[in-house]
């Protein structure tokens, strides 16, 4: 792992930060599609800090006989994942909206992804070994 555990946890960070910046934005005003594609750039930069990083630390203490079947169980974990993720995501927006606004469902998903990426963060912090 090249670039280190550390950049793990800043793109967890990058993506707190588009998190809240896209929430703030969705509550402050009515956003335009050019304004909330600018605000999530930095949840994008987060995600490319963290995807590949994390793949090959996954890979890389496979033997080279078990890399193709490692990676595809690796790539069917990530789709499964992101499935689950969004419904969980409309599960909790749904669920709010039945006594809230829209905007108040928005912001409590937006909540329930920002305690997750912060418990990945955290989950990631402390599994990975701290290399000097």
């Amino acid at each position: 792992l090249r670039v280190g555990p550390r950049s793990l946890v800043e793109g967890c960070l990058a993506m707190l930060a588009g998190l809240v910046i896209v929430a703030a934005l969705a509550a402050l005003t009515a956003p335009s599609v050019l304004a909330v594609s600018l605000a999530l750039i930095p949840f994008g930069i987060g995600q490319g800090r963290i995807m590949a990083p994390l793949s090959s630390l996954v890979l890389a203490g496979t033997p080279p006989a078990q890399v193709g079947s490692a990676s595809g169980v690796l790539v069917t974990s990530q789709q499964v994942a992101n499935a689950v993720g969004v419904a969980l995501a409309g599960a909790l927006y749904f669920s709010t909206l039945a006594g809230a606004t829209p905007l108040a469902a928005l912001l409590a998903t937006f909540a329930g992804l920002a305690l997750a990426i912060g418990a990945t963060m955290v989950f990631l912090a402390r599994l990975i070994p701290h290399t000097p």
